[in-house]
């Protein structure tokens, strides 16, 4: 085995690089084998998955069908518990959605107290304007300009399976951060 300390260090650099990219390359490939078992016993189990939503789905509606029916059940209490289900009215709040055109109708229509009651106006600084003011007006406005720098970059060159591995080795620090 080689001493990695005597090593010019570009080729140090390359021997860990490539110690990373083989621990990668043999994490994307338990992850692709759990995968495909994952696949498979979801497939196994789908079809019935569906079959009960399906009915499920029916036994809801003929229930819903039934209580729409018989709504003098219902007058108090508004509700019934039984076999683990709560069934019955429930109240719903009253809405009032705008139209396409209500800003413009309540500018038009409303005294301007109201108008600015009702309507919200957002401000926000265009961020992108920013960093073409002179520094004093920067500063006098409250602005810190962070300048550009590098940073290390570690970025694998692969398939679309790379974010995922990438979630399990952030997963797997956060993981050993906290205890």
């Amino acid at each position: 085995m080689t001493d990695v300390t005597t090593l010019k260090p570009i080729d140090r650099l390359d021997h860990k690089n490539q110690r990373y990219s083989l621990c990668r390359d043999s994490l994307l490939q338990e992850y692709r084998e759990m995968a495909a078992q994952l696949e498979a016993v979801k497939a196994l189990f789908l079809p019935a998955l569906k079959a009960l939503a399906a009915k499920a789905g029916e036994a809801r509606a003929e229930l819903e069908k039934e209580i729409a029916a018989h709504p003098e059940l219902f007058v108090k209490p508004r509700t019934m518990q039984l076999h683990g289900i709560k069934f019955g009215y429930q109240a719903v709040a009253e809405t009032v959605a705008p139209g396409p055109n209500t800003i413009a109708l309540i500018e038009k229509h409303l005294p301007e107290e109201q108008v600015e009651l009702m309507i919200e106006v957002k401000k926000s600084v265009v961020k992108s304007t920013l960093k073409d003011l002179s520094p004093g007006d920067r500063q006098r406005l409250g602005c810190v300009l962070t300048p550009r720098t590098d940073r290390i970059l570690i970025k694998p060159t692969g398939d679309a399976l790379e974010a995922v591995i990438d979630k399990i080795l952030d997963e797997a620090a956060s993981d050993e951060g906290q205890h």
